[in-house]
């Protein structure tokens, strides 16, 4: 049911808007170097595009050769790949957790309110992602038994090295498992069996290295360079946001391990009284003294990456509904927190990680710890890349960094959850109607963040039509960022972010942009005279777009 259910959403939705065979935020950059790759042989580096790129260019390029320039095609596949990374999830969460909270599991990360929106894209975060989900579910069933499946081993290498050649946060697997072996073989097995499975990972590590010397190596690499003084309050901004994000995009998980967090409050009053204060104090700052509570780009009050067309964006949620969103996260964080005040706390007195907790048989313990070991560590592995990045580069923080971390930091909650329930079996259905609960607003809220993604990217490229028509050549019409960039024929220079009233941060990529015809959300002062296309559209939540094209035939090198 799951591998039938999903591709209705991250297809239809898209498809129903307009935006499926089209660009879609970053992905232009990736279309057009796939293309260049298909019709030169060369991989050609692009300034612009910070992923490397490469181990997703090498798969597509073969179904580019036989169906040609078929954008949609190459989407479809993407969703059908996010797909089988929800099945195999599952599959691996099941044998540890049980049916129920393996499908919450599985649907907090498969409906998140960022993969539902990128699903149906080229996007290098999408690849990435679902390359570490199947190698870390590899490296799990490695790890899992009595004796280390070496098979099983090399197969999780091999998935988290092309991880990497698509995006280099996918360190993060490498990293995990390598950390994730020691952590939970080095009792069991011999020595030799241990430095041996280590080994294993640092060589991919080592090839990891290697790959992104050499792709740093190509002219216009594109590879954000050291930040001289970094920022230290925008930093620790940026890793509050990505805390109150991750913690909404798990929160259906989070609704599972509630039992363990009221437990520990129990317990250790004075801990969690403290902790509760930290979380409502970090809440409150980053709501109300910064620019917002989570990390943007796609989970915003303006919709998903809404700065790619010209003139202020529209507030295109109920701020209402938004508040009760921020309140999630706030709450999802605050049991976060309890639930790995406890792990930790109970790890320190047993001298080993606890997660689980449950008076459970030995083999279901066994295979349950390390199973949730190895997703834990990678979850957390994730927010530290993506943090370390963002400390040590110029490259920002955006909320899809995180949806890596999403299945193994679910993973770790439920289980911990699980052994909740073996202590206060009488909790259980409680705690199961709240997450059933948390899931649907989970589902409600990802709907409605693709539909948004989905409108308006429909909405930007009908609107490019239809300035094409009203007589303006593509490539002189401004309809918002991917549109602009797939019709360029120029290389993209080192010039972006140059930008002013009259140039925007994607025409700014490329040398003497000619902007013939200007799309804009429109605004009250907008002259009617001036507009030459026009397209209105709107969301299932009831928020109508109006996006129109400004004539600027009197602008510097346009007749």
């Amino acid at each position: 049911m799951l591998a039938a259910f999903l591709p209705l959403v991250y297809l239809g939705i898209p498809a129903a808007r307009g935006a499926l065979g089209i660009a879609r935020n970053d992905d232009w950059t990736y279309y057009r170097s796939l293309f260049t790759l298909v019709e030169t042989g060369q991989f050609q580096a692009d300034p612009f595009a910070r992923a490397s790129m490469v181990g997703q260019l090498v798969v597509a390029a073969p179904l580019v050769q036989v169906f040609g320039h078929n954008i949609a095609l190459l989407q479809v596949m993407g969703a059908l790949a996010a797909t089988l990374a929800a099945v195999v999830l599952h599959l691996v969460a099941r044998r540890f957790l049980g049916w129920f909270p393996a499908t919450v599991v599985t649907l907090t990360f498969a409906l998140s309110p960022v993969l539902a929106a990128i699903a149906a894209t080229f996007m290098t975060d999408l690849g990435s992602l679902i390359l570490q989900i199947l190698a870390v579910s590899a490296g799990a069933v490695a790890l899992r038994g009595r004796r280390l499946r070496w098979g099983w081993w090399l197969l999780a290498a091999v998935l988290g090295l092309w991880a990497f050649t698509i995006r280099e946060y996918a360190v993060a697997a490498v990293v995990a498992l390598g950390v994730a072996a020691l952590w939970t073989r080095w009792r069991s097995d011999p020595p030799r069996i241990v430095v041996g499975a280590i080994a294993v990972m640092l060589a991919a590590f080592g090839l990891c290295i290697a790959f992104f010397l050499w792709r740093t190596g190509l002219p216009n690499a594109g590879v954000p360079g050291r930040v001289a003084q970094g920022d230290p309050l925008f930093i620790a901004v940026q890793v509050v946001r990505a805390f109150f994000s991750l913690s909404l995009f798990v929160a259906p998980a989070a609704a599972l391990a509630g039992g363990r967090a009221w437990a520990f409050g129990r317990r250790h009053t004075l801990a969690a009284v403290l902790l509760t204060l930290a979380v409502a104090a970090l809440w409150w700052w980053a709501k109300f003294d910064t620019q917002g509570l989570l990390l943007v780009n796609y989970v915003s009050v303006l919709g998903p990456y809404a700065e790619t067309l010209a003139g202020p964006p529209p507030i295109v949620f109920d701020l209402d509904a938004w508040l009760a969103v921020e309140v999630v996260s706030g709450l999802s964080a605050l049991v976060v927190s309890l639930t790995a005040a406890s792990a930790l706390s109970v790890g320190l007195a047993r001298g080993r990680s606890a997660l689980g907790g449950g008076r459970l048989d030995h083999a279901t313990t066994t295979l349950g710890h390390r199973t949730a070991v190895v997703c834990g560590i990678h979850g957390a592995m994730v927010l530290l890349v993506t943090v370390s990045a963002t400390v040590a580069t110029d490259a920002p923080m955006f909320d899809r960094y995180l949806v890596a971390a999403v299945p193994g930091v679910s993973a770790a909650l439920a289980y911990c959850g699980r052994g909740a329930a073996a202590w206060a079996p009488a909790a259980r259905g409680v705690l199961r109607a709240v997450a059933v609960a948390v899931t649907c607003g989970h589902l409600v809220l990802a709907l409605a963040i693709a539909d948004a993604a989905a409108t308006l990217d429909g909405a930007k490229w009908e609107l490019g039509r239809r300035t094409v028509a009203a007589g303006v050549p593509a490539v002189e019409v401004d309809a918002g960022y991917e549109w602009w960039g797939m019709h360029q024929a120029g290389a993209i220079t080192g010039n972006h972010f140059v930008v002013d009233d009259e140039v925007s941060l994607w025409t700014s990529l490329f040398d003497d942009p000619r902007v013939c015809a200007r799309g804009q959300y429109w605004t009250p002062d907008v002259p009617a005279e001036e507009i030459i296309a026009e397209v209105s559209a709107t969301t299932w939540f009831g928020f109508t777009h109006r996006l129109v094209a400004r004539d600027r035939q009197g602008a510097e090198l346009c007749p």
